[in-house]
């Protein structure tokens, strides 16, 4: 469950720093506020307690909560090397078993390095240097963030002398995995959609929140979970944002942009 607390930015600023744990959700929480310019108080009624793990509670005029989104994660590798073991013209390196079938394939974690399929190689080489990367998908990606990087190095060192059947390739210099799921303030690295959810729920994710008269616009929504044409995409969170700001171009009244494309949800 992940949730957004826009009451205010104090408010936001602390739960960003502790997580939340759960979320009371009963009326008649009230606040002592203090009215703009004067010393005196105003009593406000919030619908929602919000309770992070340090036991911290904060008030909440909306809580958003997503509970049918999924939340998937894809773990990235990098691995240097003093000296590129693979030709100069190689911009990815595909790895195929000869006899994996269909019955052969396992989702025991611990047959994980069969999931290491594909390496990318960043290019130019002047600029990124000698350095791999390591693709690992789903389940497999949450147990490389538990590993060390001594264990990932040599793991996959003696997957890739296997494979090029190659005893001479070396470890690599240095070794940096993803931790998108580890991560408590993040949990994944990508939004998709469950059998039977419609894509409507990002489109609701999508709308804006705005004050108690519907007038002005408090807070905006971004993100590939916000484009159900592109979600899981850099593309998707990039128009989500040229999106947004033409909301805002438009409630202001500014001239939007002729170049920015954002259209492509209500293409749908």
């Amino acid at each position: 469950m992940y949730v957004l607390i826009p009451e205010c930015s104090t408010s936001m600023g602390r739960q960003k720093k502790n997580p939340v744990y759960c979320l009371l959700k009963k009326s008649g929480h009230l606040n002592q506020i203090p009215e703009m310019g004067k010393e005196t108080f105003y009593t406000r009624q919030y619908p929602v307690c919000v309770i992070c793990e340090n036991g911290e509670e904060i008030l909440a005029d909306h809580v958003i909560v997503i509970d049918k989104l999924c939340f998937g994660n894809i773990a990235k590798i990098f691995l240097e090397y003093e000296e590129a073991f693979w030709e100069n013209d190689v911009g990815s390196i595909s790895l195929i078993y000869e006899d994996d079938t269909p019955a052969s394939v396992s989702t025991n974690k611990m047959q994980w390095l069969k999931y290491v399929q594909s390496f990318s190689v960043p290019r130019p080489k002047e600029r990124f240097g000698h350095i791999l990367i390591g693709w690992c998908p789903a389940d497999i990606a949450d147990l490389v963030e538990t590993m060390t990087d001594g264990e990932l190095s040599t793991a996959i060192t003696d997957h890739l002398k296997m494979f090029f059947g190659r005893s001479n390739i070396p470890q690599p210099k240095s070794i940096l995995c993803t931790k998108w799921r580890s991560n408590k303030f993040i949990k994944g690295s990508y939004a998709f959609l469950p059998v039977g959810v419609d894509g409507q729920v990002m489109d609701t994710l999508a709308q804006p929140l705005v004050d108690g008269w519907g007038k002005d616009l408090q807070i905006l929504f971004a993100g590939e979970a916000t484009m159900k044409t592109l979600y899981g995409t850099v593309q998707g969170a990039l128009l989500s944002g040229h999106r947004e700001a033409d909301r805002l171009a438009a409630h202001y009244k500014k001239t939007v942009a002729p170049t920015s494309t954002t259209s492509l949800d209500k293409q749908v």
